[in-house]
């Protein structure tokens, strides 16, 4: 989008967390959801604010680049990202099809298939990419479902579709 951007991301479970880091010590890491805190992590600090720094650090390093580029300064994005939990599955069907029909909803397109910008071309050829391909076609059964679910979006009146992610 050329005025935002939509991320669903998956926050990764207490033992790829350990993995990561392992020099944690022995102590239980508790998780309770997205506010939840891991302990013991070298001073970490909470899950939410680790993936907040990490996002803060990437559009940092964009937006330097892009300035060097571009000879010019000051800041791209407008501050403080908003973030969701996905609380169940049907939930995060909407949010999928929600981001891949953002386009469409914002005008900017008429047709799913005319963005570029979009992980949906991926998706829809099966393409291997940096995205979890696989887990996100057997989400929706197959790719012709994952197709179909977007297009039933689409014929959804504005007004009843999911706002404000």
């Amino acid at each position: 989008m050329p005025n935002h951007l939509h991320l669903l991301i998956k926050i990764k479970s207490e033992e790829e967390i350990r993995k990561a880091f392992p020099q944690t010590s022995t102590q239980t890491l508790t998780f309770e959801g997205v506010n939840s805190r891991i302990q013991n992590l070298e001073g970490l600090g909470p899950v939410e604010k680790r993936i907040s720094k990490q996002f803060s650090n990437l559009f940092n390093a964009y937006t330097k680049a892009y300035n060097i580029r571009y000879k010019r300064r000051g800041t791209l994005f407008i501050p403080n990202f908003k973030r969701k939990e996905i609380i169940d599955n049907s939930y995060l069907t909407n949010v999928i099809c929600y981001i891949h029909n953002n386009p469409i909803n914002h005008g900017f397109v008429s047709n799913l298939q005319d963005w570029n910008w979009s992980s949906y071309h991926d998706l829809s050829l099966n393409n291997p990419s940096l995205i979890h391909t696989n887990f996100v076609i057997n989400w929706f059964g197959n790719v012709q479902a994952f197709q179909q679910a977007h297009q039933k979006v689409n014929k959804i009146p504005p007004e009843e579709r999911i706002e404000n992610l």
